[in-house]
């Protein structure tokens, strides 16, 4: 918007420019007439300046207007494609979060049933005690992994909201609110 106004004030450049101007004042031959009636002058013009000769100057300044709107409308679009590049971007983030996050949960209880049947061998004398300690080592190995997993889909989460304009700021804050107002 104060692109296009700053073109129709270089526009206007092309245009002439009127001025009136009044001259009053005295004049007289001798000293003594001086405050006469005789003695008052006035004079009334009109001046008219045009650009006449300004080899191009003008012109050149509405280009450079116009090549100003340009520039800022190629960074207006660049900027929303840039936002909407990076909505896409977090969705598809905590899309692959989400998925990752059912597998984890599902290796997580397999192995969590491996152990507890390792332990009942073991228990019941049909295997050795390592075999139970692989088997825990691999339950919580799997565990940190669903927990670093979780910690991805947060940060997804958070991506996504700031892409789509919001502020984590203001999201701390009324969180925190809330808690307060709980307690």
């Amino acid at each position: 918007m104060a692109r296009n106004a700053e073109i129709g004030v270089t526009h206007a450049a092309f245009l002439p420019t009127i001025s009136f101007t009044e001259l009053l004042g005295q004049q007289s031959a001798t000293g003594g007439d001086l405050f006469q009636g005789s003695a008052s002058t006035w004079q009334l013009g009109v001046a008219l300046v045009g650009l006449l000769l300004d080899f191009g100057r003008a012109e050149a300044l509405v280009n450079q207007a116009e090549a100003r709107q340009r520039q800022a409308l190629i960074a207006y679009r660049q900027a929303i494609q840039t936002v909407f590049q990076e909505v896409l971007d977090a969705l598809v983030g905590l899309r692959g979060s989400d998925e990752c996050l059912q597998t984890r949960a599902r290796q997580v209880a397999a192995l969590r049933n491996t152990t507890e049947r390792a332990r009942l061998r073991f228990e019941g004398g049909a295997s050795s005690y390592p075999e139970v300690l692989d088997a825990e080592r691999r339950w919580f190995t799997t565990e940190l992994d669903l927990v670093a997993t979780k910690r991805d889909r947060l940060r997804s989460m958070v991506n996504l909201y700031r892409a789509m304009g919001g502020v984590f700021g203001v999201l701390l804050t009324a969180q925190t609110e809330a808690k307060e107002t709980v307690d």
